[in-house]
């Protein structure tokens, strides 16, 4: 067997760490027919140790290898060897989503249970009662409610629970609900804010229509929810006795500063297209006695109906989870699109001019999704032009994200597949698809109203 090595070749074997460099001279010559002969025998010399302890003796890699060639090449370790193997904005994003669902998971499981979820005792609604003070333009912000107990109501629908809620200017809020009783028997006393949920107007008798409405719901054992068999209102009227004590009174109404006792007539509610084909609604289930009280009170009643109302307002807006989720992740995405789409601090001069272009749209776009929403919840003054560009519906904010989340998913894979920062941006396109399903999904169960709530008579 003959070895035809060009001239010059140079090898190099490693062995009890010195390299043995052996030099060849000699010419090529073809494989085919010949009689095998030994190389000749070359001149060996010893190389003095290298600088460097080679990769068998200490497991870590040369930083340099001669090649035949003759080119030293150099590896080179890089960021995406090890981890963390998210970075930056995408980061920052991952932890605080973390964070916020471990918060909301603590907020759920710290909440009382849901069978009593916003009852006082008859000694804080009395405090609340003695802060009244009169207001020369006959104005109301709050409203006090005891439910004494119910009577005729069929054996099948017990145990029951009482739902209370109240009603100005067409906007109602739920404030809370009865333990489940057997005997129908509660006596628990509720308050709850009297509040222009869209404008801030001032509440009156004449011009809000205040009305408290009672829903009585069952559950039997084994099941998860609870199903509504009876409802009766109670609206403005032009009488009512004046003290609560009262053993009885004739049906009336609600008035400003006097207290309305009354029995109120049970009947079936019909909502939406399911509870119009189980039952016909009108027919008695028996009365529901009831004492309901509208005032107005002073700064220290004030203080203790906005605190109430927030911890209302968001267990009613948490009773809708897939939109309320939906909102409070556009929050999120907003602050990271923007924030990474800024020139100085974020990527747009990075080479991700586009996306930052894409992104800084999308971040306005989800402002108008979810801010106005908040405030409007938190009673927080919006500017008019916020107001203007608000978008409420849950159907249009799905196809809007989904259309801008594809998009953007393209422009990473299309326009900045080779700039570095375009992994900034590929979690948060992605996580635009995702909120586009959830506004989707909110939309599909009825949480926004409209057609698909009258459906599913939510």
């Amino acid at each position: 067997m003959r070895l035809a090595v060009e001239a010059g070749a140079r090898l190099v074997f490693p062995a009890s760490g010195h390299a043995l460099v052996m030099d060849f001279a000699v010419q090529p010559a073809p494989i085919a027919a010949s009689p095998v002969t030994a190389l000749p025998a070359a001149p060996v010399t010893a190389a003095p140790p290298p600088a460097t302890t080679p990769l068998a003796a200490t497991g870590v890699p040369s930083p340099a290898v001669q090649t035949p060639a003759g080119n030293a090449t150099t590896p080179q370790a890089t960021e995406k060897d090890g981890p963390p193997y998210i970075k930056g904005p995408a980061k920052i994003l991952v932890y605080g989503m973390f964070f916020a669902f471990l918060y909301l998971a603590i907020w759920y499981a710290r909440l009382p249970p849901e069978r009593r979820p916003a009852a006082i005792d008859e000694g804080l609604m009395r405090w609340i009662e003695s802060q009244e003070e009169d207001d020369t333009s006959g104005g109301v912000n709050c409203v006090l409610v005891r439910v004494k107990g119910a009577t005729g109501i069929p054996q099948e629908f017990t145990p029951a629970a009482v739902f209370v809620e109240c009603t100005a200017f067409k906007k109602s809020l739920q404030i809370g609900a009865t333990d489940y009783e057997s005997r129908c028997d509660w006596e628990t006393c509720f308050v709850g804010p009297l509040i222009d949920q869209e404008q801030n107007r001032a509440v009156t008798i004449e011009a809000a229509k205040p009305e408290v409405r009672f829903s009585l719901k069952f559950q039997k054992e084994g099941q998860n929810s609870a199903n509504d068999f009876a409802q009766a209102t109670l609206k403005p009227g032009a009488n009512a006795s004046s003290s609560s004590s009262s053993t009885s009174s004739a049906p009336t109404g609600i008035l400003r500063g006097q207290w309305c006792v009354t029995d109120l007539k049970l009947v079936t509610p019909v909502s939406g297209v399911t509870s119009m084909f189980k039952r016909v609604g009108g027919s008695s289930l028996g009365t529901l006695s009831v004492e309901v009280k509208a005032l107005n009170v002073n700064a220290a009643g004030k203080a203790l109906l906005k605190s109430n109302y927030y911890v209302i307002a968001l267990r009613n807006e948490f009773k809708k989870p897939f939109s309320a989720l939906a909102r409070t992740m556009a929050v999120a995405l907003m602050g990271m699109l923007l924030l990474t789409s800024l020139p100085i601090i974020g990527d747009m001069f990075e080479g991700c001019l586009y996306l930052s272009i894409h992104g800084l749209s999308a971040s306005v776009s989800l402002l108008c999704m979810s801010i106005p929403h908040w405030m409007k919840l938190f009673h927080i003054p919006a500017p008019g032009w916020l107001q203007a560009m608000r978008m409420d519906d849950l159907r249009i904010n799905g196809g809007a994200l989904a259309s801008m989340g594809a998009s953007g998913i393209w422009m990473c894979l299309w326009w900045g597949a080779d700039e570095g920062c375009t992994t900034h941006f590929w979690i948060l396109e992605v996580s635009l698809c995702v909120n586009s399903a959830l506004y989707w999904l909110a939309w599909y169960r009825g949480e926004g109203g409209g057609f698909m709530s009258w459906l599913t008579g939510s």
